[in-house]
C-alpha cells in the first residue's frame, strides 16, 4: 500500500493568496514558508500538495491575527470560485440530486473522499471527517470547509437558510469571533467529525440514503503519476533534486525511493523524462533561445544541456529545433 499524497486544485490556493493580498498581508514571505509560490497556481487544473496549504493557513491567520481566516478565504472562495469549479453541483432539480451529485464528484476529484450524509432524528447530517494525518491548519481548513457547504446548501434552501446546528470537529472553544456568522445555530466543539444539519422538513430522499461507505477508507494516489505530475506542472521548481522532492512530499528519501523501485522506477529517471518531454516542448513551440531553455530547465550550462539531449534523441537542440519548427 502506497502513502497518501493528498492533493488540491490549485484554485484553492489561490483563494488563499487572494485573500492575503487583499489583506496587503506579506504574500511572498507566507508563500515561502511553506516551499509555494505564486507559479503554482499558474493554471487552475495544477495540483498542489495538501500539507503545505494547511500549513499556510495556519502561518497566515497567525500572522494577520485574523481567527476567522478560514471562513474569509472560505466566503471569497464561494463568491468567486465555487460555481466556476462545479457549475453541475449548483444546477440540478433538488438538493437530493445535488448531494448525490457532490458525493460523486468527490470520489472523481479527490484522493481522500471523506464527505457523507447520515440520518439523525430530525435531521439529515452532511458530515466531513479531514484529511488523515494533517493537523497544522485544521481548524482554518474547516471553516472554509464549512463555508463551502453552506453556500451549496443554501443554493437549494433559500439565502437566509441557517443550519439547526453545527458540529466543528477541530475548534475547541465557543470563544471564536467567526462563530458569530451563526447566530440561530446551535454550535458544539471537539467532535469527532465536522458536520451540518439539515432539517428533514426541508426535503426527503425519495431514494435510498447516500451513505459514503468509504469515508474513513482514503484512496492511495499513485506515487510515480503524481510525482510525474507535479514535475510536470514546475511543482517542485526548475531545480528540482530527490531531496527536494522528497521533503515537499514530507516523506523520507529512502522511504519514497524505496516505493518508486517497487514501481519499477526512481527519481532520477522522473526527473530526467520531465526534462526530456519540456525540452521537445519548448523547443518546438517557443521562441526561448537555447541557453533560456537551460536555465528554464535547470541545467547549468550549454554543455551539460547538450550532452542530456543528445542522449535522449540522437541530434543536438538546434538541429532538433530547426527540423521541428520548418
Amino acid at each position: 500500500m502506497y502513502p497518501n499524497f493528498y492533493v488540491a486544485d490549485a484554485i484553492y490556493l489561490k483563494s488563499i493568496i487572494d485573500v492575503l493580498d487583499d489583506l496587503n498581508a506579506p504574500t511572498e514571505k507566507l508563500l515561502s514558508s511553506v516551499t509555494l509560490t505564486r507559479s503554482h497556481v499558474a493554471t487552475e487544473q495544477n495540483l498542489i500538495l495538501e500539507l503545505p496549504i494547511w500549513q499556510l493557513m495556519e502561518n497566515s491567520a497567525k500572522h494577520v491575527t485574523r481567527d476567522e481566516f478560514g471562513l474569509l478565504v472560505g466566503e471569497l472562495f464561494a463568491d468567486k470560485y465555487y460555481k466556476q469549479l462545479m457549475p453541475e453541483l449548483f444546477g440540478q432539480d433538488n438538493l437530493e440530486q445535488a448531494i448525490n451529485l457532490f458525493f460523486q464528484f468527490v470520489k472523481q476529484q479527490s484522493n481522500c473522499p471523506n464527505f457523507w450524509l447520515k440520518e439523525d432524528g430530525d435531521n439529515y447530517w452532511l458530515c466531513r471527517i479531514g484529511t488523515p494525518g494533517i493537523i497544522n491548519g485544521e481548524e482554518q481548513i474547516e471553516q472554509l470547509v464549512v463555508s463551502m457547504l453552506l453556500t451549496f446548501l443554501q443554493h437549494y434552501l433559500g439565502k437566509d437558510w441557517q443550519p439547526n446546528a453545527i458540529k466543528f470537529k477541530s475548534v475547541k472553544s465557543s470563544n471564536k469571533v467567526y462563530l458569530n456568522k451563526f447566530p440561530a445555530t446551535q454550535c458544539s466543539f471537539a467532535n469527532e467529525c465536522t458536520a451540518i444539519a439539515i432539517d428533514k422538513q426541508h426535503f426527503k430522499f425519495n431514494n435510498k440514503l447516500p451513505l459514503q461507505a468509504i469515508e474513513q477508507q482514503p484512496i492511495s494516489r499513485d506515487p510515480k503519476l503524481l510525482i510525474t505530475r507535479l514535475l510536470a506542472e514546475n511543482y517542485f521548481g526548475n531545480n528540482a533534486d530527490a531531496n527536494k522532492i522528497a521533503k515537499m512530499l514530507n516523506i523520507n528519501l529512502r522511504k519514497l525511493q524505496r516505493i518508486l523501485s517497487e514501481q519499477k522506477s526512481n527519481l532520477k529517471e522522473l526527473i530526467d523524462d520531465d526534462k526530456k518531454h519540456k525540452a521537445q516542448r519548448l523547443l518546438a513551440t517557443s521562441q526561448l533561445s537555447i541557453t533560456e531553455i537551460c536555465q528554464e530547465l535547470g541545467y547549468k550550462d550549454k554543455g551539460n544541456f547538450n550532452r542530456a539531449f543528445k542522449r535522449w534523441f540522437n541530434t543536438t537542440p538546434l538541429k532538433y529545433r530547426k527540423v521541428r519548427q520548418s
